[in-house]
């Protein structure tokens, strides 16, 4: 069963950008990043944990407030940005997310 997280993190630099990208790549999520400091993480074979998350964060990107949370299963979202066909930021959220 997947697992689904949000990472809420107040500034990264690109170098910091790219540890959290290769960290969630190796460790098997895929996420959407369309918003500055948000981060939807999907673990879809259920691994995960907000505790280890957030301590690999803070190994990964020491000095930056951070928050994980778990969201469970249902809950409904809403949006307003790119919804064209070539540059769309709810595809991603249809087929993963919900």
């Amino acid at each position: 069963m997947r697992r689904r997280f949000i990472i809420v993190l107040n500034s990264v630099n690109a170098q910091q950008q790219r540890a959290l990208q290769s960290y969630l790549s190796s460790s098997g999520m895929i996420w959407w990043h369309w918003i500055a400091g948000l981060w939807l993480v999907v673990h879809p074979n259920g691994g995960g944990d907000v505790t280890v998350i957030r301590d690999t964060l803070n190994v990964l990107i020491p000095g930056v407030h951070k928050m994980v949370f778990e969201v469970s299963e249902g809950g409904n979202w809403a949006g307003l940005g790119p919804a064209a066909q070539s540059r769309n930021m709810f595809d991603w959220l249809r087929q993963y997310w919900s």
